[in-house]
Protein backbone atom coordinates (compact mmCIF):
# COMPACT_ATOMS: atom_id res chain seq x y z
CA UNK A 1 0.00 0.00 0.00
CA UNK A 2 1.28 3.30 -0.62
CA UNK A 3 1.33 6.44 1.64
CA UNK A 4 1.52 9.80 0.72
CA UNK A 5 1.19 13.35 3.12
CA UNK A 6 -0.98 16.33 1.65
CA UNK A 7 -0.22 19.62 2.94
CA UNK A 8 -3.21 21.96 2.59
CA UNK A 9 -2.54 25.97 2.65
CA UNK A 10 -4.87 28.50 2.35
CA UNK A 11 -2.53 32.04 2.77
CA UNK A 12 -4.09 34.47 0.31
CA UNK A 13 -7.35 34.94 2.53
CA UNK A 14 -7.86 38.14 4.30
CA UNK A 15 -7.88 37.12 8.48
CA UNK A 16 -11.16 37.31 9.71
CA UNK A 17 -14.47 36.02 10.76
CA UNK A 18 -15.90 35.49 7.49
CA UNK A 19 -12.80 33.64 6.02
CA UNK A 20 -12.89 30.87 9.03
CA UNK A 21 -16.16 30.16 8.51
CA UNK A 22 -16.14 29.46 5.01
CA UNK A 23 -12.92 27.10 5.59
CA UNK A 24 -14.96 25.91 9.19
CA UNK A 25 -17.89 24.34 6.78
CA UNK A 26 -15.94 23.79 3.29
CA UNK A 27 -12.80 22.58 3.90
CA UNK A 28 -13.64 19.13 5.90
CA UNK A 29 -15.83 18.31 2.85
CA UNK A 30 -13.12 19.00 0.38
CA UNK A 31 -10.53 17.18 2.12
CA UNK A 32 -13.01 14.23 2.74
CA UNK A 33 -14.24 13.97 -1.00
CA UNK A 34 -10.26 14.57 -2.06
CA UNK A 35 -9.64 11.42 0.33
CA UNK A 36 -12.19 9.39 -1.15
CA UNK A 37 -11.10 10.17 -4.57
CA UNK A 38 -7.14 8.61 -3.64
CA UNK A 39 -8.07 5.89 -2.27
CA UNK A 40 -11.38 4.34 -4.52
CA UNK A 41 -11.08 6.41 -7.37
CA UNK A 42 -14.87 7.18 -7.03
CA UNK A 43 -16.66 10.61 -5.79
CA UNK A 44 -19.07 11.46 -2.93
CA UNK A 45 -22.79 10.46 -3.22
CA UNK A 46 -24.59 13.55 -4.16
CA UNK A 47 -21.53 14.80 -6.39
CA UNK A 48 -23.15 17.80 -9.06
CA UNK A 49 -20.90 15.88 -11.83
CA UNK A 50 -22.75 13.14 -11.64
Amino acid sequence: MNRFDVTVVHDEFEPGFHTAKILENGLPIVLSGTKMLLETGGTLAGDASE
